[in-house]
């Protein structure tokens, strides 16, 4: 059996008294601070409503309400963390303006975005604001809200300097307010057309004290002389109950429950944002409304009923739906606030204050299954946590964030809040007789806030939300896509949908072309027939015709055949010519040719081999006794269009290389299409850098000299010398590579090239910049899709972007972006890449089971899962962003690293860069990044640069300046070498002084540890607001500082920050030097020195 809950007891000797902040008031006083991601706001409402009313009457009626509820004349105390109730606060009068006859809009507006967005002084009286706007009476043809319709958005601010407040006695516009303007016996008839302006802040007032508080303005408007008593307790007695539920067998089994929850709660929706929140230094919030009408939601709620489901989850079902269709993932939690009145006293239900909390409702809709059945799973969850609703959602997310490493930013920034079943009774004052016709709210640490309610008008719900952290029109999206699945749900057979199409189709096609039926080799053969002696490859001193090598190539193939090979054929060499005849004569021999890359570990190859069944390997040896044998004739190959070009294997994530099978038709379809869209031809010469193990080589090999052009092979691997002598000896007019070969080159000198293809990892646009006046192509695509099946010819244009564009898929080939679902995602919104088209391979050699989980088959198309995350805008062009599985996990926040790189690559003297995490020394995940970048540049200047432009959990702890970056051997980045490189634990720093030690052990001691680091962060070391305040009243008393400021601590997240902000605050210089150093001598005295000393 559970306990009852403690009971709150009058207390008025003590009304006067000050009490503390209960958790969600702590958490609304320090999001008006800038300390915290998307702060410098208040919790705050702002309505608007429109009709006729007595000014006098209306402002009698506000003064009972302050009278009969003590919250109504509380101010904060910041910095003692606590609340008082005014004894005398004086008295509150509305401000008044008469605008009638006169233009009202440009007042009107200017009071609106005055009152919309303001944050009131915490700690002075009211902490809200009344204004009347008297206006001419609407006529038949004028809009009641004729000066500012009630748009879907709110006006932007203005530089208009705010109006100033009407003394007491005037009218806004100067007219004395005629005698007995103000008496309380003002007739009903006096009443004015007016618009009423309210602002409150939540520190005082939430949703459902604001409708109780309309309540007591209808029953005093209507009657100023009647008796109500004021409730049995105040909002004190209910503080200080309700902070006794913490020693309650209740409040332990609360703990319990979301304790064990937090390690499997997942994050926030990832929304598509178009700047990063932490920049957003002052939110500007926007509004946006709208009605399901009546009849159709009384059509919605009765399935729901007939299903079960009460209206707010219902609600909430329709508003996850939406966000999966466009966060990054389909689980993750929503921020849902609840009227949190615990029964301590028989009058709680009629009190004003702030009582709200919030659940934190994790959602997984990755199982596509109906609607309804979706809806049910939510609701169990749902009234799982109401029933565990004694642990604060402030001290769920503290605990979130101290499980994450401490953060700073904006951890559950997406709330509905449902006042479905909250009204202020019948015929209210503000809302049915002055109807409502403006509405905005805001709250720090939050940038989508939407709330539903039921008017008699329909279902109501209005999206309020910082429209510059996301791109343009994302919001309005949502919004839409909200009306319209809870429109489609007034039909009973919705409830059964899986889908509701929301993002629209995805799909991008290329071009429709022609595929020749052919196959790889038979460019090159039509070329030795055409140009027998051209020269077609050179290497050092050896130049081979095109009759030369085919000659080469056939005597391979001869050799090849005579041992009748069945199945893929090896290629284990070192860069050379021989490569190219190798890879030629296999294919005219009717095999694949699988290659290896010759320098990779014995192991390796022979366990490729095993594992493709390889009976033939083509190395140095074996191809010196094929050159030196008889041709013999054998006919032409034996293979089809549909068959096997090659067999190349990467690396697997089960550790298992994978063998993707690459035919004849896409490899035909992809050079074609890559030789006449950018004019490959005979007067072509490439350098061929890139290795025969990667895709990129086909090019070489089968797009150039297919074209008749000539390739020119390094006989020095990864010298950029060597390739810079080799350009200028041979003209090289092609290079196709990774950019990181690319930008070796660029370090030596200055080519004049023609066409440029980079691909295979991020184009940075530093490195395009300096390739002049050549064509640059981004290419991209899996190895599993041939050598590429996406390009971007670079413009000008991008390059002021953080990275170049994937592009547009090549002739005959498709992209989707689609969810872990397998459905369409929105324009802007990253999903997993899938591509078709006959480029994609036959599938995994010798692997079923990888092969049945990456192609997979819709409608009769043939799709590869690449694994890749990317986004389509608005104009067809897709973006790639990056690995699924590349992404760090950081204090519990993901990144992805090209985000991070794309800023410290943008640093002046940074000519590349590179972040990997740095492991938790404890369990899974990051605790940190590690940059490494090279150039000419100071590490501290990059990551001061990296502060300047990302959330805190982004930086880099740590940045190295390297010669070079670390290469594999396909010529990208090395990121497991730079991994295995960071440093295993940051340096302890020890603090300077004794402000700063007494500093550093005030934090010890409240966050439990041994010591702390002078330049350790705060919240990265598990602290949290509430932690904050028990280490701040420590440093009060042992400095004997009484009003030691809180942001010394917020404000800089250090001791040794936190140091020298105190030292630069205090009003006396060298005070707090002087008693942290005597703080210091008491506390190295033992018990015994400490008794002598204070023997008199």
């Amino acid at each position: 059996m559970i306990p009852p809950h403690p009971a709150a007891t009058p207390d008025p000797a003590n009304r006067h008294s000050p009490f503390p902040l209960n958790d969600q008031q702590q958490a609304y006083l320090l999001g008006r601070t800038g300390v915290f991601e998307l702060g410098n706001v208040s919790t705050h409402a702002y309505y608007e409503y429109e009709g006729h009313l007595d000014p006098a009457r209306f402002t009698a009626a506000w003064r009972r309400a302050i009278a009969r509820h003590d919250v109504l004349r509380t101010v904060m105390l910041p910095d003692t963390n606590q609340q008082q109730v005014l004894a005398d606060p004086g008295e509150f009068t509305p401000v008044l303006r008469d605008l009638r006859g006169t233009d009202p809009q440009p007042t009107l507006t200017e009071i609106r975005d005055r009152l919309s967005h303001e944050v009131r002084p915490a700690d002075q009286w009211p902490l809200y604001a009344v204004e009347i706007s008297l206006l001419d009476a609407p006529t038949a043809q004028t809009s009641p809200d004729s000066a500012i319709p009630d748009a879907p958005s709110c006006p932007q601010a203005r530089s208009t300097p705010p109006t100033n407040p009407v003394p007491a006695g005037r009218m806004a516009s100067g007219t004395a307010i005629p005698s007995g303007g103000w008496g309380l016996g003002m007739e009903r008839a006096r009443e004015e057309f007016c618009r009423v302006h309210v602002s409150f802040d939540a520190l005082v007032l939430d949703y459902l004290s604001w409708q109780l508080l309309i309540a007591d303005l209808t029953r005093f408007y209507a009657d100023p002389d009647l008796d109500v008593p004021p409730p049995g307790i105040g909002f004190r007695e209910y503080v200080l109950a309700e902070a006794e539920l913490a020693g309650t067998d209740r409040y332990r089994r609360a703990a319990d429950y979301w304790r064990a929850r937090i390690p499997e709660l997942p994050p926030a929706p990832r929304l598509p944002t178009a700047v990063d929140p932490a920049t957003v230094r002052h939110p500007r919030w926007s509004s946006r409304l709208d009605t399901l009408p009546a009849d159709d939601w009384a059509a919605v709620k009765l399935t729901a009923a007939k299903a079960g489901l009460t209206p707010t989850v219902l609600c909430l079902a329709v508003f996850t739906e939406v966000l999966t269709a466009w966060s990054e993932s389909a689980r993750f939690s929503v921020n849902v606030p609840r009227m949190n009145r615990f029964p301590l006293h028989p009058d709680v239900n009629g009190l004003l204050g702030e009582f709200a909390s919030f659940s934190l409702l994790a959602v997984d809709n990755r199982e596509p299954a109906p609607f309804v059945e979706r809806a049910k799973a939510l609701q169990k969850s749902f009234w799982a946590d109401l029933s565990h609703q004694e642990f604060s959602g402030v001290r769920v997310l503290r605990e979130l964030v101290k499980a994450g490493g401490g953060t700073r930013g904006a951890v559950m920034p997406v709330v509905l809040t449902s006042t479905i079943g909250f009204t202020a009774g019948e015929n209210p004052l503000l809302g049915e007789r002055l109807p409502r016709v403006f509405a905005i709210s805001q709250t720090p640490q939050v940038y989508l806030d939407v709330q539903i309610e039921e008017t008699p008008a329909g279902l109501v719900y209005n999206f309020d939300s910082v429209d510059g952290v996301f791109p343009g029109g994302l919001v309005g999206e949502l919004f839409a896509a909200f009306g319209a699945v809870l429109a489609r749900l007034v039909d009973p057979a919705a409830w059964s949908t899986v889908d509701f199409g929301l993002a629209g189709p995805s799909r991008v096609d290329g071009p429709v072309r022609d595929i020749p039926e052919e196959l790889v080799q038979d460019a090159f053969l039509r070329r030795v027939a055409e140009h027998p002696d051209k020269v077609a490859v050179r290497c050092g001193e050896t130049a081979l015709t095109y009759a030369e090598l085919h000659e080469k190539a056939r005597r391979i193939a001869s050799w090849l055949r005579v041992r009748d090979v069945d199945g893929p054929v090896a290629i284990v060499l070192d860069k050379g010519w021989e490569q190219v005849a190798a890879a030629y004569g296999v294919l005219l021999a009717g095999s694949p040719y699988l290659p290896i890359d010759a320098a990779a570990p014995q192991a390796r190859t022979a366990a490729i081999t095993a594992q493709a069944g390889v009976s033939v390997v083509l190395d140095r040896a074996a191809v010196a006794v094929a050159f030196a044998e008889d041709v013999v004739d054998f006919p032409a190959s034996r293979q089809t269009p549909d068959d096997l070009a090659y067999v190349l294997f990467t690396s697997g994530s089960t550790g298992t290389p994978k063998g993707a099978m690459i035919g004849h038709r896409g490899m035909v379809n992809a050079l074609g299409a890559t030789v006449e869209e950018f004019g490959v031809g005979p007067d072509d010469v490439a350098l061929a850098v890139t290795a025969l193990h990667h895709d990129m080589s086909t090019f070489d090999l089968f797009g150039v000299l297919g074209a008749g052009g000539t390739l020119v092979v390094p006989t020095a691997d990864r010298d950029a010398e060597h390739w810079a002598g080799l350009v200028r000896e041979h003209g090289v007019t092609v290079w196709n590579s990774v950019p990181a070969m690319a930008e070796m080159l660029l370090e030596v000198t200055t080519p004049r090239l023609r066409l440029v293809f980079l691909g295979g990892d991020w184009v940075p646009p530093r490195v395009v910049a300096r390739l002049g006046e050549a064509t640059v192509v981004s290419v991209g695509g899996p190895t599993e899709t041939t050598l590429w099946n996406i390009w971007h010819r670079v413009s000008a244009a991008d390059l002021a972007c953080p990275t170049i564009p994937y592009g547009r898929p090549i002739a005959n080939t498709a992209y989707r972006v689609l969810d872990e679902r397998g459905f369409d995602r929105p324009v802007g919104v990253a999903g997993e890449l899938h591509c078709a088209g006959p480029g994609v391979a036959h599938g995994y050699w010798g692997d079923p089971e990888r092969t049945a989980r990456s192609f997979v088959e819709v409608d009769g198309e043939r799709w590869y899962r690449t694994g890749d995350l990317g986004r389509l805008r608005a104009d067809g062009v897709l973006e790639f962003v990056g690995r699924a599985d590349a992404q760090l996990k950081v204090r519990g926040m993901r990144i992805e690293p090209g985000e991070v790189e794309s800023v410290l690559a943008a640093v002046p003297g940074v000519r590349s860069a590179v972040v990997v995490g740095v492991p938790n020394e404890s369990g899974p995940g990051h605790r940190a990044l590690a940059g490494y970048v090279t150039g000419a540049v100071d590490p501290e200047a990059v990551r001061a640069a990296a502060r300047s432009a990302l959330p805190e959990h982004m930086v880099p702890a740590t940045v190295a300046v390297l010669p070079e970056l670390p290469l594999t051997g396909n010529g990208k980045v090395d990121r497991a070498a730079l991994t295995a490189a960071v440093p295993a634990a940051a340096e302890h720093v020890e603090p300077e002084g004794a402000l700063a030690t007494t500093i550093a052990d005030t934090w010890a001691d409240v966050l439990g540890l041994d010591r702390v680091s002078a330049t350790a962060d705060f919240f990265a070391l598990g602290g949290d607001s509430l932690l904050a305040t028990r280490v701040l009243a420590e440093l009060r008393e042992a400095l004997d500082t009484p009003d030691l400021p809180l942001m010394a601590l917020f404000g800089t997240g250090t001791v040794a920050g936190m140091a020298e902000a105190l030292l630069a605050a205090e009003a006396e210089p060298g005070r707090l030097r002087r008693v942290a150093e005597l703080y210091q001598e008491v506390m190295s005295l033992s018990d015994d020195e400490v008794a002598a000393e204070l023997t008199p």
